[in-house]
């Protein structure tokens, strides 16, 4: 699809590109492509995490924040941990691992996000427990059981008003809440001579880079790696 978009950004606007799909002549203009993948599901012949079989499998669930910005206080496990059918519970104390590392070079490094909450969660849904257990409800069950003492912070919502904010999400690491800056060179200008200014403010919608699938996985551990 890319390879088509740019062959024709490359056409005259004057000009239709015709593609030929099956018995069908479209343009890339005012006309919907059609989709591929959907036979095959609606034939039942798709393959989901759930299709997928293994040998006495264990299954996880997270055990997410629920408060925008908060203190973790104490995490209380063990009713939850006694429910028959709990593999085990993990928080961050009992991890070895270090945080992600940073998605962009650019990127603060102080800013980088544990595996799981550490003594703070900083959005709603931030992964703080989790349970591993025999089957999806006896973790989910047991995720019920689990008791998260939070304490509330000041929180910041928009973007804009974020930049300036004196509520920092990183307070103990970094010294704001932007994540990294860039500058362009070679674009000084002086709007004093030009004959017409233009400003334009545009809002990206935070749902444009986001993928509406449920986040699923399936691993398992071979003595070969």
């Amino acid at each position: 699809m890319i390879s088509v978009l740019l062959q024709a950004s490359s056409i005259k606007q004057n000009h239709s590109l015709i593609l030929r799909e099956g018995h069908r002549n479209m343009t890339l203009r005012g006309t919907s492509v059609r989709r591929r993948e959907d036979p095959p599901l609606l034939r039942g012949e798709g393959t989901f995490v759930g299709d997928i079989e293994f040998d006495n499998p264990a299954y996880v669930h997270y055990l997410t924040s629920t408060i925008a910005h908060a203190k973790v206080l104490s995490i209380e496990t063990s009713t939850a941990l006694s429910m028959p059918g709990v593999i085990d519970i993990i928080t961050n104390a009992d991890l070895d691992i270090g945080p992600y590392p940073s998605a962009n070079p650019l990127f603060d490094e102080a800013m980088v996000r544990p595996l799981l909450a550490d003594d703070r969660v900083r959005f709603v849904g931030e992964p703080v427990v989790a349970i591993v257990a025999e089957s999806p409800s006896i973790a989910t069950d047991a995720a019920e059981l689990i008791e998260i003492d939070y304490q509330s912070l000041d929180v910041v919502v928009d973007a804009e008003t974020a930049l300036d904010s004196p509520v920092l999400l990183f307070d103990d690491t970094a010294e704001g809440n932007v994540v990294c800056r860039m500058e362009a060179e070679g674009l000084e200008v002086d709007f004093g001579s030009c004959e017409v200014v233009t400003e334009v403010r545009t809002v990206n919608n935070r749902l444009a880079p986001a993928p509406i699938e449920t986040r699923v996985a399936a691993a398992e551990w071979r003595d070969d790696g």
